[in-house]
């Protein structure tokens, strides 16, 4: 029992720290000035598309309302090997408005993943300054252009946005909004990170970054054959190998609402797919990631501790208190930046099931192939 309290209080203790410390990224974050600059530079909005015939039109019409000048940006839709009526959809898109271009991908290099080189072709023919990226369910508000564009100074090279997920008809069921909730604990820690000057993640359904950093790193590099990593792998090449500096988006204008995973078989293949990434980060962040797994384990396992040795109840008990605490207070201080107060109510159920979670997906993650855009990886 000596030894289970010693361990236990040295990984919380720890764990607490670690909080506070992404308290103090969030603070940072808070205290810039919201960017209030007109718009001065040429941005790409580029999206790939595969089989998304059912997400286009709703795409498009984000896109249509967006009030940034119209001689200050372009679309570039790249059709990635399709096989629905997306091929239908876009053309006709492209006959009807100009400003738009189209790519039709029929094959894929051996050495690169598919939505990497269909990325890749768009940047290549990108007329902007910026590359400002988003996925077929994106929906994006019409200041969403203009807000993440003022966010770039003369020193930034990337800019990281916000995609909360969508809860409102058909996505009201109540574990949406647990996932919700986890997901917003994702740019929670984007933004933290961000905010002491070392991101350690993003997602692609709201990205952007310029296109000369993009040239000058030589794009997707060592990781364009990973069938993941479009978004935060590029992120460290970004951070680790330029000068330039990566800002994070926080303001509700710059969101980008999409949707939840639609079916379990989704969710699950999605969720192998975010975990299998951990060991292409570099060792100090893939062993701070073992290190919260193994803290994750010994949570699951002390409500069974307690069944042997009654006294481990009270350890129990505290450990548990302490985290949900403090895991609060750092999603309270993001939700407030974000207007996204809403989906604290689900916090309870959420922290709880957050355990199992992280220790299922966790393992699988490194375990498993899991299945995405109609192949397996």
């Amino acid at each position: 029992m000596t030894i289970l309290f010693i361990v236990v209080s040295i990984v919380l203790v720890t764990y607490v720290l670690l909080l506070m410390n992404l308290l103090a990224g969030l603070s940072k974050i808070a205290a810039s000035i919201m960017p209030t600059s007109s718009p001065q530079k040429f941005v790409s909005v580029i999206i790939s598309v595969h089989n998304e015939a059912h997400n286009i039109p709703g795409l498009l019409s984000s896109l249509t309302h967006q009030d940034y000048p119209e001689n200050l940006w372009e679309t570039i839709l790249v059709n990635d090997r399709s096989t629905d009526r997306t091929d239908d959809l876009l053309r006709e898109y492209d006959n009807s408005n100009k400003k738009v271009k189209i790519i039709h991908i029929r094959e894929t290099p051996s050495e690169f993943s598919p939505k990497k080189y269909a990325l890749d072709k768009a940047i290549e023919i990108a007329r902007g300054s910026i590359v400002l990226l988003t996925d077929a369910d994106g929906r994006p508000g019409p200041e969403w252009i203009r807000t993440m564009s003022s966010y770039y100074s003369n020193q930034t090279g990337m800019v990281i946005g916000y995609a909360p997920y969508i809860i409102e008809p058909p996505y009201q069921h109540f574990f949406f909004k647990l996932l919700a909730l986890e997901y917003m604990s994702h740019a929670c820690i984007a933004a933290a990170t961000t905010g002491l000057g070392y991101p350690l993640t993003c997602v692609g359904t709201n990205l952007s970054y310029n296109k000369s950093v993009y040239t000058e790193l030589g794009g997707f590099g060592k990781y364009k054959n990973y069938h993941s990593g479009d978004d935060d792998l590029f992120m460290q090449r970004v951070r680790d190998e330029s000068t330039s500096e990566i800002s994070y988006a926080y303001s509700p204008a710059a969101h980008v609402y999409n949707a939840p995973p639609s079916s379990w078989r989704q969710f699950f293949n999605q969720r192998i797919r975010y975990a299998s990434k951990g060991f292409f980060y570099p060792w100090l962040i893939t062993a701070s990631l073992i290190v919260y797994f193994l803290f994750n384990v010994i949570l699951l396992l002390l409500p069974f501790v307690t069944i042997y040795e009654s006294r481990a109840f009270v350890l129990f008990g505290a450990v548990y208190l302490i985290k949900f605490i403090s895991e609060f207070f750092l999603l309270y201080k993001f939700a407030l930046l974000t207007n996204q107060k809403r989906l604290l109510k689900y916090y309870l159920p959420t922290a709880l099931l957050h355990i199992p979670y992280i220790v299922v997906f966790g393992l699988l993650g490194s375990i498993l192939k899991y299945k995405w855009a109609g192949r397996e990886k």
